[in-house]
């Protein structure tokens, strides 16, 4: 049996100015196919849900824009798939320019779905940072169920 002096737990929110760890996180997807060229920014239709105060929606729908500076989890999923047998490529953005580190390529098979997958975490050191993910590569492909999850995982 726990004391009730020393055992209790106590959860105090702060104001983002006292530098003090506020966590927010967000998802944006698009259950619909949509065909992206290549160098071509990936739809978001919806936002899932919004936990925070670090993130507005972007009007034209190609991702997330972050307000608050701090380390940020990015995930980008989505179901793909071509008519021929090729090999895609896709990368998280930060203003439009891709994120070397969140490259991913996939081999797709003519008439088939793979699920592809990329990953990242990184620091932003300015407000309004555009964060979207895109076609890095040299052929079109179809992307239903595209997902892009943000999650503010610390201060810096």
């Amino acid at each position: 049996m726990a004391c009730n002096r020393c055992c209790r737990r106590q959860t105090t929110v702060r104001n983002l100015n006292q530098n003090n760890f506020i966590p927010s996180a967000i998802e944006i997807f698009n259950s619909l196919t949509q065909t992206v060229a290549p160098n071509e920014q990936i739809v978001f239709l919806q936002t899932n849900y919004n936990t925070g105060v670090s993130f507005s929606t972007d009007a034209d729908n190609l991702g997330i824009n972050i307000v608050e500076t701090g380390v940020y989890k990015i995930t980008f999923t989505g179901l793909a798939s071509s008519g021929a047998d090729e090999t895609i490529s896709l990368a998280i953005t930060l203003n439009g320019e891709q994120f070397p580190q969140s490259e991913v390529s996939q081999s797709l098979l003519a008439n088939s779905t793979s699920i592809v997958s990329t990953t990242m975490v990184f620091k932003v050191q300015s407000p309004n940072a555009s964060i979207g993910a895109k076609n890095i590569g040299t052929s079109d492909f179809n992307l239903t169920n595209a997902k892009l999850d943000i999650v503010r995982i610390g201060n810096f």
